[in-house]
């Protein structure tokens, strides 16, 4: 069905915006299963660049995390 409105096309946009925001939890818990096991095989390279991944994962939660409420606070 196409989206006539502003309205919305604006809740559609939020509502992946959501979406996203649960992908990233996924990931970051993802992220920590793969840290976990590549510490027990010791392998310190793939450590550090899972932790740095897992990082940027966490940054980019919590910034989705602080703009989702104020655009659905701004559709209302």
């Amino acid at each position: 069905m196409p989206i006539t409105t502003s309205e919305e096309k604006f809740v559609h946009e939020l509502a992946d915006m959501y979406d996203a925001e649960r992908q990233f939890h996924y990931e970051m818990v993802s992220y920590a299963d793969l840290i976990d096991g590549a510490e027990m095989m010791k392998k310190r390279r793939a450590v550090k660049l899972l932790t740095e991944n897992r990082k940027q994962e966490v940054s980019t939660a919590r910034k989705l995390e602080r703009i989702a409420p104020r655009l659905g606070t701004s559709a209302a």
